[in-house]
This record gives C-alpha cells, sequence and structure tokens, in this order.
C-alpha cells in the first residue's frame, strides 16, 4: 500500500499513528538485543575465603552446577570446557566480589562478568550480548 493511499484511507493522524508505532517497535527490538543476560543464583558462603579460593569456588560453580543446567552454554561450548579467572583481577568491594569468567569449550569461548555476593550468599553471571 502507498503512503498515499493509506493517508487518504486512515486520515494524516492514522498514518502518523502507524509510522510512529512502526518505528516504536523496531527500536524496541533492536535495545532488547543490546541487553545483557542476567543469571544469578544461590552461591555457597564466601567469608574468609582469598581470591585463590573464592575463584577455586566460582569455577567450580559453573561448571558443576550452572553448566549442566544452561543447556544454550552447553550446546555453544561441545564437551570438556575449561573455566578460567585470573585471581590478580578480582576486584573486592566490603563483601561483594566482581570477576571475569572465561569458559573455552570446544566450538567456542564464553565471557561472564561475575559477581559475588557473600552477605547474600549469591553468584551473578552477566553475559553481554
Amino acid at each position: 500500500m502507498t503512503l498515499s493511499k493509506l493517508v487518504s484511507q486512515t486520515g494524516i493522524l492514522g498514518a502518523g499513528l502507524l509510522l510512529a508505532v512502526s518505528f516504536g517497535a523496531s527500536a524496541e527490538s533492536i535495545e532488547n538485543v543490546n541487553k545483557d543476560i542476567v543469571r544469578s543464583a544461590p552461591f555457597s558462603s564466601c567469608v574468609n575465603l582469598d581470591n585463590n579460593q573464592l575463584v577455586t569456588r566460582v569455577k567450580n560453580d559453573y561448571l558443576q552446577n550452572r553448566l549442566p543446567r544452561w543447556q544454550d552454554d552447553k550446546n555453544a561450548l561441545g564437551s570438556k570446557p575449561v573455566a578460567s579467572i585470573n585471581a590478580n583481577e578480582v576486584i573486592k568491594m566490603d563483601n561483594n566480589y566482581q570477576m571475569v569468567l572465561n569458559v573455552r569449550g570446544a566450538r567456542t569461548d564464553l565471557r561472564y562478568n561475575v559477581q559475588v555476593n557473600c552477605d547474600d550468599n549469591t553468584i551473578t553471571y552477566v553475559s553481554p550480548k
């Protein structure tokens, strides 16, 4: 349908509304594509752990608890994934920690920004998409 036919059938306001809705819908789609994927889960107590112990616990949490449940990660990585975190790059703020988890798989690699909250005993994996 041409624009002139649309305007004559719906009027100028109707055509403007239709165009505004269509542009709004396309902008929302693009915005949803750019949002991070955030996954939170319970985490064992991490009070009084040093960086190396915390890093080991986070890697084990991902490989043993999250990966078996997260089918999209499992399919993307393939068999025998390896997780790594640089313990020297762990950032501590009060009883919260931030670190970057890299997971190398047979098919692809994944990267997560991990936040551990020792007060609430939670772990949050943030994957930029």
